[in-house]
């Protein structure tokens, strides 16, 4: 065996050894990521579709995904989207790795704002950590209107809703976002956009 051999074999198992146990991102069909969300996630295992889906490996194995969805029909074309899923089984910062990647993969093919809801007893460490804002309570309910039914929500209750300003074009970029925001999200829009006081 030559020299070369040794040394490129030694390089090989030091990079192996400097790598091994360092998570990454790493691309993930989104139905593969739904399979991941629906064998992993705590409280909703199905999600409806998505854009795309990323993952956090270590050492080559899944140890959690995030899934970009497809907005609201009243938001398609504002450049809003929604991140609808984030799985992982506890990996320390995945979560926060997982919402970064999906904000610049969502910011590099032109969204404005990245969008996403918690439980009222999640604590929201991993969103803060991604640069998220807190941007108070929704009303929770139902999905189904007299107008249109629909199958029942398995998680009626209020949920936090979060927002990540990923470029100038957002209509709230330039506008000072109070910590505690205590009104719906139709007021915050309308005094961004200046039509209320």
């Amino acid at each position: 065996m030559g020299r070369k051999s040794r040394c490129r074999r030694e390089q090989l198992r030091l990079g192996n050894q400097l790598m091994s146990g360092i998570a990454t991102i790493a691309p993930c069909t989104v139905t593969a990521a739904a399979r991941y969300v629906a064998e992993n996630h705590r409280h909703l295992p199905r999600v409806q579709g998505g854009l795309f889906a990323v993952q956090v490996e270590i050492d080559r194995r899944c140890v959690g995904v995030g899934i970009f969805g497809n907005p609201p029909r009243v938001w398609q074309g504002t450049g809003r989207g929604v991140i609808t899923r984030v799985a992982t089984p506890g990996t320390e910062n995945a979560c926060s790795m997982i919402y970064g990647a999906l904000c610049r993969a969502a910011k590099a093919i032109g969204y404005s704002e990245a969008w996403t809801y918690t439980l009222p007893e999640e604590s929201g460490v991993s969103l803060r950590a991604a640069g998220f804002i807190d941007m108070g309570m929704t009303a929770g309910g139902e999905w189904s209107r007299p107008s249109r039914t629909r199958r029942s929500a398995v998680r009626p209750e209020q949920k936090r809703r979060w927002i990540r300003i990923l470029s100038k074009h957002s209509v709230l970029a330039n506008k000072k976002i109070p910590i505690e925001v205590e009104c719906e999200f139709e007021r915050i829009y309308q005094h961004a956009l200046g039509i209320a006081a």
